[in-house]
């Protein structure tokens, strides 16, 4: 059965958190990546047991959030050992690129991570921007 979870992040140059809530159940998941707590691995395992399960949506998803979750997972066997800093400022930096209009490797950044992603997703920006596919909402 699949899964429809709703996703958000936060990104500031010391911290990282993702926030998952279940559309069905209601429930929540959040992981974190601080001074706090190091929750890197257990995201990674969220989004990879069993990936073809759930369903991520969000606004800008595959614009924002994915791309940068997916950056670091890209490095999976270097942040699993790393402290909490080393993957904050990675992505603050994935963050800071990829909003940055004016920085041409944007696109290609996040081109890049979103090709390699294996996670199904449901962008509501993209929903609401694209006239042919509001007359089927």
């Amino acid at each position: 059965m699949v899964e429809f979870w709703t996703n958000d992040i936060e990104v500031i140059p010391n911290c990282f958190i993702s926030i998952f809530m279940n559309v069905s159940t209601g429930e929540y998941k959040v992981f974190e990546i601080s001074k706090r707590k190091q929750e890197f691995r257990e995201l990674h395992n969220f989004f990879y047991d069993n990936p073809k399960s759930k369903v991520i949506i969000g606004y800008n998803i595959n614009g924002y959030d994915m791309v940068i979750q997916e950056a670091m997972f890209s490095n999976y066997y270097v942040f699993c050992e790393a402290n909490y800093d080393t993957i904050t400022s990675f992505a603050y930096k994935i963050s800071s690129t990829i909003t940055d209009r004016d920085n041409p490797k944007a696109n290609i950044v996040k081109k890049q991570y979103m090709e390699r992603s294996k996670i199904k997703t449901i962008d509501l920006m993209t929903l609401l921007f694209a006239p042919k596919l509001q007359a089927s909402l």
